[in-house]
């Protein structure tokens, strides 16, 4: 086996080298992940589009208050105790399913 003796400047320029070519690599690798990511991007996009466009509910029943709702004494009266006196919009509509055991997403 040979040795081989390199300058310093030798070494140097093949670090510069070596330093450059790993930046272009970096370079290209972010490139590549960025294009990606915009594709992915746009595929959730369209799938989202899709999704909202093809979403059909089938529940149309809302109430007005937790009373309407059928829950127990115990329960209204921790909600009323903690100042809870009227439902949002998505509790009016989303609770009576879930207590019906129905499968729900809201």
């Amino acid at each position: 086996m040979e040795a081989k003796n390199i300058s310093a400047a030798g070494a140097e320029e093949m670090e510069v080298k070596g330093a450059a070519g790993a930046a272009a690599a970096s370079g290209e690798d972010q490139l590549d992940a960025e294009v990606k990511k915009d594709e992915l991007d746009e595929e959730v996009k369209k799938d989202g589009e899709e999704a909202e466009e093809d979403f059909v509910s089938n529940w149309t029943q809302s109430v007005e208050s937790f009373d309407e709702m059928g829950l127990k004494e115990e329960i209204l009266r921790g909600l009323y105790a903690f100042g809870f006196n009227e439902p949002s919009k998505i509790q009016q509509k989303g609770v009576l399913p879930v207590i019906q055991g129905r499968d729900t997403i809201a």
